[in-house]
């Protein structure tokens, strides 16, 4: 199911420190546009392909079915990636990767220093015979003496 809209550009500024078209337009539309909604549409009406359009903020207004879009057409996919930052699960999940390709390497020239390192036959040493422990001895409990009870006098009946 393709979405139809009708738009009306607000905004069209050419950024050339950037290398990038920046648009505000708004859409009207029955349904809510998704990102990739957008961005297809986009790419049909400025003849450009999918990789070079950024599509950062969709706005909707209660009761209306206008949605405002604020989108960049960049010159070039490798413009886009050196501009739009990366999201934190994007730095993350690339930290992850580097850390695991260290590992990888280290783990790889460890390897490859244990087969420089062959070891050579050495003439095996006969084991010595170590002496041999004697048993601790344990510390032997000593048995509680009950208190002694001293006899109590009972009171004489006259």
């Amino acid at each position: 199911m393709q979405l139809k809209f009708k738009m009306n550009i607000k905004k069209d500024f050419r950024n050339h420190l950037l290398k990038r078209r920046e648009l505000i337009f708004e859409l009207d539309s029955k349904d809510s546009p998704s990102n990739e909604g957008v961005k297809k549409f986009i790419s049909e009406e400025f003849k450009k392909p999918l990789e070079v359009i950024f599509v950062y903020n969709i706005k909707s207004f209660f009761g209306r079915h206008i949605f405002e879009i604020h989108a960049d057409i960049y010159d070039s996919a490798e413009d886009l990636r050196k501009t739009i930052p990366k999201t934190r699960k994007q730095r993350k999940e690339e930290q992850e990767l580097r850390k695991q390709e260290r590992l990888k390497k280290s783990s790889d020239k460890d390897e490859k220093i244990i087969e420089k390192e062959e070891p050579k036959e050495e003439p095996k040493e006969e084991p010595k015979e170590e002496p041999k422990e004697e048993p601790k001895e344990e510390p032997k409990e000593e048995p509680k003496e009950e208190p002694k009870e001293e006899p109590k006098e009972e009171p004489k009946e006259e």
